[in-house]
């Protein structure tokens, strides 16, 4: 089954990503919030063993969000226009990677479920999920 879930994702991101000779590595413990993939080959997180509903969304969600910074970014215009003061880029990095998953998930709405996940994942991961105060 994981050969099967590998060979789908990877078409399926290759083609989202407009890269027919896209490498896919899937490996464990893979950082799922990956930005600015290198291709020619792309580092996806592996599904675990019992390829619980959970992983799966997760990693639909990095190949998704990583084939459509590839789609979309300009590396060189980012470079030119991102601003230097390490609190901007880091918002300016944030609003592009925001920018090429709109594009996504605006005209395919399974790609909008995959990012929604990713994106509830991150925020547990960071502790958003308890949160009481507005401050947080």
């Amino acid at each position: 089954m994981h050969e099967s879930f590998k060979s789908t994702v990877s078409a399926t991101t290759r083609a989202l990503a407009g890269m027919k000779d896209l490498e896919i590595v899937f490996t464990p413990h893979e950082n799922l919030f990956a930005r600015n993939p290198v291709p020619p080959r792309l580092r996806l997180p592996l599904p675990d063993a019992q390829l619980s509903p959970q992983s799966l969304r997760l990693a639909r969600g990095a190949a998704d969000a990583q084939a459509l910074w590839l789609a979309h970014h300009s590396e060189k215009l980012h470079h030119r226009l991102r601003p230097t003061p390490p609190d901007a880029a880091a918002a300016f990095d944030a609003l592009e990677q925001a920018r090429v998953e709109a594009l996504g998930a605006r005209r395919m709405d399974g790609v909008a479920s995959n990012l929604h996940r990713l994106l509830d994942e991150k925020c547990k991961r960071a502790g958003y999920d308890h949160s009481n105060k507005q401050a947080d």
